[in-house]
This record gives structure tokens, sequence and C-alpha cells, in this order.
């Protein structure tokens, strides 16, 4: 440091060290730990005269890694110093810096850098990106740059440079690429760059410098004065025949000739190119190209597909893939593609990974090329049938062959194996629903059979004889009888029911009429009045229980037997005539007994009476009734 003169910068009195030169170049060091530091340093930098601007170097010290700041502030600044500060590149983090000149990045672990990074630095002429850890540098990056001469990307992990990154650098003089990770580098890469003298490659993955295009892009080679393309696994072949023959004086040229080392062919490896003969260094076409799969083959729609290619040839043949649709598929640079003889269009892309999609298509089909050349084509569809075509070419020719690829599906198989079991289920349900149905069938029948017979009245004989020795007894079986049939619902009981009479009545009396040596119809009125009270009694009680039953039978048969004897009456089933005239019987005879009682038991004075009986016979069979009169004289 030296005395600061009263003309010096208040910045330099205050939160800075300066470094004042005898030319009046102001160097400024800055440490900056917060951003109340960054705002101070902002306000003192814009207090600097007018007159020292192009004069001021700041170099900044501290984190920027958590500084999330903008350096528009710095607009008079023309040397910036970045180095070291952890820095973090944002998009237009430079804006406004008009008065940039030379900007230092270097040391900072930078992965990328956003394509405007560098927009509006129009004055920008050097630009330090040194020890970084950059992977890819974006096509439009240095767009905005057009007075840079000198760019520094050494110690970096870049693997390929694309020729559009340098092309709108016309000034550019001088270039460091080494110790990278660069496979391959051609005229094409520097052919705007008219002049550049010093170009860098030292410590890469070269196996050629390509010498390609017309003679006014080849003419950027001749202008160099400074090449190094030592420690890289080089092929010495008529390739890098062709770089010698196009550099003013390729042993001035050419730095570092004794330890620029062949790698191949083996007949030369590890022999220097100063010391190598260049009648040796030869290329051969490639031969014996094999593909995988067969020419022809077929695959299954949504499958994922692998084509293989290799060739042989010196220097080792470049592979790239043509689908059926024309796209093309390469693994490096397309700029090592075009000036090939393969008579591609300058327009024309070329993919590396590209995917696949169409409108009401559910597929997305994804495409790419790996490093062994292999095209990878995953989710193949029927629209990509076709001729697949793989090119492999080297300096000195190209050779091709086709896989013709079509596209089967597993979908109408599967639609026609469907309809057979379809119809297999079908047929079998058929048949099961068949069986069951006859099943029930029969059980329907068998449940009508037994349990549901209409309970019919037998024919009733229209007299019967007196039984003068047990008039009580039977009096009393017929009660008996009643009750049983009431509890047990007895089917044969059912069916024939009980045909009860005035004559039934009058001779199964309590009363005895053996002693009296009378017949029935000599019997005093009195005696047949108490007679017929204790008989109305006795039939009012069992009537009565026997029209309970009948309405039982009745409301079982409409409860429970509802549905069946509709499906009986339906088919006119016998048993369903059967059922009709039982129940009409039954009525009949219900509806002919209750007429009767009340003829009978209608009056308290009998006097001489006749009473008639009528009596109704119906034929189950034909379905026809008939009457039968019968007369009683009472005295």
């Amino acid at each position: 440091m030296v005395p600061l003169s009263h003309s010096s910068p208040l910045i330099c009195q205050t939160v800075c060290n300066c470094d004042i030169k005898a030319d009046g170049l102001i160097s400024i060091i800055c440490n900056v730990e917060s951003l109340s530091q960054w705002n101070s340093l902002c306000q003192e930098i814009s207090k600097i005269p007018r007159q020292t601007h192009s004069h001021v170097k700041l170099k900044l010290q501290g984190n920027f890694s958590q500084l999330n700041v903008k350096f528009s502030c710095m607009s008079i600044i023309h040397t910036l110093d970045l180095s070291h500060t952890f820095l973090i590149p944002k998009p237009e983090m430079f804006a406004s810096m008009n008065s940039l000149s030379v900007l230092n990045l270097s040391f900072n672990t930078i992965q990328n850098l956003p394509s405007n990074l560098f927009s509006s630095l129009a004055s920008l002429s050097s630009v330090d990106l040194s020890h970084n850890a950059i992977q890819e540098l974006d096509e439009n990056i240095f767009n905005d740059t057009h007075l840079l001469t000198a760019l520094d990307l050494s110690y970096n992990n870049l693997k390929a440079i694309s020729y559009l990154t340098l092309s709108s650098l016309k000034h550019l003089q001088e270039i460091n690429l080494q110790n990278n990770s660069i496979q391959e580098f051609s005229s094409v890469h520097i052919s705007s760059c008219r002049n550049l003298k010093k170009l860098n490659l030292h410590g890469n993955q070269l196996r050629a410098f390509h010498v390609l295009g017309n003679e006014s892009e080849i003419s950027a080679t001749e202008n160099l004065e400074f090449l190094d393309i030592s420690s890289n696994p080089l092929e010495c072949s008529c390739t890098l025949l062709k770089l010698l023959q196009h550099l003013p004086d390729h042993r001035k040229t050419l730095v570092s000739a004794d330890k620029t080392i062949c790698d191949s062919p083996p007949s030369l490896h590890g022999k220097s190119l100063d010391g190598v003969n260049e009648t040796l260094l030869e290329c051969t076409a490639p031969y014996s190209l094999k593909v995988w799969p067969a020419n022809e083959t077929s695959a299954l729609v949504a499958s994922s597909l692998v084509f293989q290619c290799s060739a042989n040839g010196y220097p080792s043949p470049s592979v790239m893939w043509v689908t059926p649709w024309g796209d093309m598929f390469y693994s490096h640079q397309k700029d090592i593609l075009q000036y090939k003889s393969l008579h591609m269009a300058e327009d024309k892309e070329v993919f590396t990974f590209r995917t696949y999609e169409e409108p009401n298509v559910d597929i997305s089909t994804t495409i790419h090329i790996d490093s062994k050349n292999n095209l990878i084509v995953n989710k193949f569809r029927g629209s990509m049938s076709g001729n697949f075509t793989c090119i492999t070419f080297n300096e000195a020719g190209n050779f091709s062959l086709q896989i013709q690829i079509s596209a089967f599906s597993k979908i109408k198989p599967v639609f026609v194996q469907s309809l057979f079991i379809g119809g297999y289920s079908a047929s079998g349900l058929l048949i099961i629903g068949i069986f069951v149905g006859v099943i029930k069938s029969l059980v329907k029948r068998i449940q009508h059979k037994f349990y549901f017979i209409v309970p019919l009245f037998s024919k009733s004989a229209s007299h019967h004889e007196p039984d003068t020795t047990s008039n009580a007894a039977s009096v009393e079986a017929f009660d008996n009888n009643e009750d049983d049939n009431a509890g047990s619902g007895n089917d044969e009981e059912a069916q024939s029911g009980y045909s009860l009479t005035v004559e039934d009545a009058l001779y199964s009396s309590k009363y005895d009429t053996t002693d009296v040596g009378n017949s029935p119809k000599e019997w005093t009125p009195k005696a047949l009045l108490e007679y017929l009270e204790d008989s109305k009694g006795r039939l009012r009680h069992g009537m009565g229980r026997k029209m309970q039953r009948v309405r039982k039978n009745v409301q079982s048969i409409k409860e429970s037997g509802s549905v069946y004897v509709h499906n009986i009456v339906e088919t006119g089933s016998s048993a369903a005539r059967t059922m009709r005239a039982g129940v009409v019987m039954g009525v009949e005879t219900v509806k002919y007994h209750v007429q009767s009682f009340k003829e009978l038991c209608g009056t308290g004075d009998m006097g001489t009476q006749t009473i008639s009986m009528v009596s109704v016979e119906t034929d189950v069979d034909s379905n026809q009734s008939k009457e039968i009169i019968k007369q009683v004289t009472f005295v």
C-alpha cells in the first residue's frame, strides 16, 4: 500500500484498502461479509469521480454464496475480480456494468452459467472462468460479448463445446481449454475466430483435431501461432496429417510436439508425433459393418428396442442412426458430421435424445443414442415401422446398413381369445341356469303336491240309520273328533271333512231311546225340544270350530300359496282344477249347513214340522254338482 493522497476516493479511507499506482490506476480491495457492508460499499463506489472510472480495479473478498446481490451499483468499475468468493452466478447479475472490461470468476466451483449472464457487457474483453466445475456451455452465452479477446475455460469439466458457442467471438485471440474432458474438436469450432492466435487443448480426451469445411473456414487453423494438443489419446491417422498440413509451421506452432504421443494405431502407440513419418499417418474406410437385430424383424408394440451397430476401420468409425421418418441421432457434435461427405443439409437437426408424443395416443416414445452408439427406442409403436439405417463413417469414407422393423400387437389375439372364453363362460352359465331351473321346478311340483292340498268336504250320505245302542257314545265321539281335527290338522280329515245332517244329530244325541221302545219319529214334542236345544248348542259349538278351521285354511292358502297357486293356474294343471273344485264345494257346503241351521233353529215353537234337507254333491273329476233333497217330519 502507498500513502493515500487527498485526491484518493473516500472509499479508500472508510471501508476498503486501496493501492494507487503512479499512472493513476486505483486498485481497491474490499472485504464484504454482510448485506449492510455491501450497501455501504455501493454508496462509496458511487462517489468515485468520473474521471477515474476507467482506472478502478475492484477485488472483492468474502463468501458471496449467501449474499443475494447485484452489481448494478458498480457501473464505473473497469476490472472486477470475484475469484475465491464462492459466487453463484445469477441471470443478469452484471447488468448495467457498461464499463466492465475484465471479469475474473475463477476458483468458485461454478457448475452452470446462465445463458444471459454476460448480457449487455458490450465492453467485456477478458473473462476468466478457470478452476470451476462447468460441465456445459450454452450456445448463446457469449452473444453480447463481441469485443472479447481472451477466454479462459481451463480446469473445468467440459466434455464438448458446440461450434455455435464461439461463433460470435470474431475478435477472440486466445482461448484456453486445457484440462477438461473434451472428446472432439475441429476447425469448425473456431471458423469465426479469424484473429485467433493461441489455442490450448492440453490434457483433454481428444482423439483427433478435425480440419473440416471449405477453405475460408479452414483459414482459422492456418492463422494459429500456438497450438497445444499434448496429453491427449490421439489417433495418429490421416486426420492428424491434415492438421499438420494446414498449420503454417507445425514444428513451431505445435508446441510440446515431443510430448504429443500417439495412442493408436498399435504400430505407432507411444511414439511422439514429431518422430513419426508422415507416410504412416493413414486412414481406412469403415468395413465389416454389423447390425443387430437381423436385417428384418418384428417388434411388439409398446416394447423397448435396442439397435446395435459396429464396424471396423481406422480411425474408429463414428456411427449415426437415421429413423424411417428421417430423424438423425448421433452421439457427438453436429459440426463434426456436416462436412463428412454425408450430404447433410446444414440446417438439418441432429439429436441425441428426443421424445415423440401424438394427440389422442397414450404411448409416449423416447429415442436416444448412448455412448456406445446404440440406438434405444422405448415404447415402440406401429407408426415407427420401417427401415432404421446405421451409417458408419470416418475421414476415409462411409458405409451403411438398414434394419427393417415391423410392429405387431397382441391386442387382436387377446380379443379372439376373449371371445372364446366369453362364449365358454356364457354356455356354462346357461347350462347351470337350466339345471337350477329344472331342480327348482321339480321342487315346486313336489311342494304343490304335498303342502298345498286344498281341504275338501267329502260326499255326505243323505240318510243314516240310527244306532240305538250307542247314541251317547256317538255324540261324544263327534266332540272328540272335532277337538282332534282342530289341533292336528290331519290331511285325510281335511279332505273328507264332515257332512252333518239333522238325522245324524237326532240319532247321535244323548237321549237313549232304546228303553222307550219307540222309533225316533214317535218322540214327544217335549223330548224333541229338549233334544233339539241340546243339539243346537252342540252344533253351534262344532260349527264355530269348523268355520274357524276353514278360515284358517283359506288364510293359509292366501298367505303361503298365492305364488304357487298363480303358477298352477297359469299352467292349467289338474291340481289347480282340483283346488278350485274343492274350494267351491267347501263354500257351498258351509253355506248349506248355515242355511239349514237357520231354518232348523230359527223358531222355538215347532209344532208339527217338516224339515227339508238339501245336500250338494260335486264330482271332482267332472266338476259337476247335483242337489239331493230329503224331508223329515216332526210331530
